[in-house]
């Protein structure tokens, strides 16, 4: 995660108006403003796999699947993120406006610049999300997942998956096999 060309400390609320004026997203933590950098082709083929069988399964049931364009707030004044695929069932939620505020599931794909920040930092501040159930992280470079799901306040269990695994995602009452997220997935091989 990049940090912007800095335009100073901003409010919650400045964050808000200014980057709706601007040609790319932004992350925003406490203050903090993160431009968005693009991903790989393995990065986007896994968050479009992910998109595409949720939005499948998901197709008749009152339940919104997002992309990445849909920014989440982990509480009204921040921090926002742009997650690869976020799900919300909750009837609070506006059915307009810019921002997802009570998603059951949140999905981020790993990269080698991202994947601390998305373990700690963001899991942290997702977790903060009461209607938030499951947190999955997906590998970019190796068929891997780890799912977390919330078992309490503040107490998560995580679940590792490999190679031919099905993940079960209970907050949609699905399962979701390795060898759906990465279809057509070619990892870049070491020169």
């Amino acid at each position: 995660m990049a940090l912007s060309k800095d335009p100073g400390p901003m409010s919650p609320e400045q964050f808000l108006r200014w980057e709706r004026e601007q040609p790319q997203k932004y992350e925003y933590r406490y203050g903090r403003i993160f431009s968005m950098a693009g991903g790989s082709k393995s990065h986007n083929l896994i968050a479009v796999n992910v998109t595409a069988a949720v939005h499948g399964h998901l197709i008749d049931s009152l339940c919104r699947v997002f992309n990445s364009d849909q920014k989440v707030a982990c509480s009204p004044a921040g921090p926002f993120y742009y997650p690869e695929v976020s799900v919300s069932c909750d009837d609070r939620e506006e059915p307009t406006g810019y921002m997802l505020q009570y998603p059951c599931l949140i999905v981020e794909v790993l990269s080698k610049n991202t994947a601390e920040f998305d373990r700690s930092v963001k899991f942290r501040d997702y977790g903060k999300i009461e209607t938030l159930q499951e947190y999955l992280l997906l590998d970019s470079q190796v068929v891997a997942a780890s799912l977390y799901r919330r078992q309490g306040i503040n107490l998560w269990q995580v679940q590792l998956f490999e190679e031919a695994e099905v993940l079960h995602l209970d907050s949609i009452a699905m399962e979701l096999p390795l060898r759906t997220i990465y279809s057509k997935v070619i990892f870049n091989q070491p020169v």
